[in-house]
């Protein structure tokens, strides 16, 4: 969609203060976190998978296809969101998919550590910060990374 609406560049982000995602972005790193430590690997992962389940509910209840007609600014503010969320989805995934979270982060054109090979710069206390993803970073297509099984 950002391909489509924004000829492939991450839109502005505007205040999304009335989408969910961020608040459940927060939310999810904490649970994270307590979950790890607790040696709880099946609820890391399942608060992550709840996370990506808001997501495609906010695609299906915000309807870009039909905002891209009638609201741009919605539309920049959904997207940005969903992106940013995806950026996050990236890093939470790093320990358990890292092949997976570095597709997702070369999608988005962004540098995660992958096994042994630090990125310059890089901190994951920086990093868990809502905005890490740039107004006009352009994306890459990539090919599908969960194919739905018939």
């Amino acid at each position: 969609m950002a391909e489509k609406y924004f000829s492939g560049a991450v839109p502005p982000a505007h205040d999304g203060a009335q989408l969910p995602l961020r608040a459940a972005v927060g939310q999810t790193w904490s649970v994270v976190a307590e979950s790890l430590e607790l040696l709880d690997f099946e609820k890391a992962l399942s608060s992550i998978w709840e996370l990506l389940t808001l997501l495609n509910r906010c695609v299906d209840e915000e309807k870009p296809w039909v905002l891209a007609k009638t609201d741009t600014k919605r539309l920049e503010a959904v997207m940005y969101n969903l992106l940013e969320s995806l950026r996050h989805i990236s890093l939470l995934l790093l320990a358990f998919m890292p092949d997976v979270a570095a597709k997702i982060a070369k999608q988005l054109n962004y540098r995660v550590p992958d096994a042994g090979k630090p990125v310059s710069g890089f901190s994951f206390v920086g990093a868990k910060d809502w905005g890490g993803l740039k107004t006009g970073t352009m994306l890459a297509r990539g090919e599908t990374l969960f194919p739905v099984l018939a």
